[in-house]
């Protein structure tokens, strides 16, 4: 099985955490656009923007980070701020049986990472590409579809 760190664990909670902020943002206001909604979120936290932008971007730099991780103290700062539980964000909440196969594990964290911190058009290709794994379509099959557009 493969065993995360506690600082990817706590960014992987973060980032579910700004995800559940807009869904809940847009239950009120649907038809908002994804801009803004990091200064919300910062205003949220108590915390500047652009420092909840580092966090956001954050994780080791050898694994696509910028460096800047969150540690005890922030992590205890971010769930003072929304209410949760001390230690909620060090708390791996993935369900049991993503992680029991450690090459299913890798593969889950890889994707989940792309697509996470990727634009829309790059999340409707990816999801389009690993249908056609699934299904054993030719992938250039995709491909051609979408430069033909």
């Amino acid at each position: 099985m493969t065993v995360e760190t506690i600082e990817r664990i706590r960014q992987r909670n973060f980032l579910w955490l700004f995800d559940q902020f807009k869904e809940d943002f847009r239950k009120d206001w649907p038809n908002e656009p994804d801009r803004g909604m990091l200064r919300r979120f910062a205003d949220r936290l108590g915390m500047d923007q652009i420092y909840v932008s580092q966090i956001k971007n954050g994780g080791k730099k050898e694994e696509g980070g910028n460096g800047r991780i969150i540690g005890p103290l922030l992590a205890r700062r971010i769930e003072g701020a929304l209410n949760l539980p001390e230690g909620w964000l060090d708390t791996n909440h993935q369900a049991p049986a993503e992680v029991e196969d450690e090459g299913l594990a890798d593969v889950l964290n890889t994707v989940r990472g792309l697509y996470e911190h990727s634009p829309e058009a790059t999340r409707a290709a990816l999801i389009k590409v690993m249908g056609a794994i699934v299904t054993g379509k030719p992938i250039e099959t995709i491909v051609e579809k979408e430069h033909a557009k």
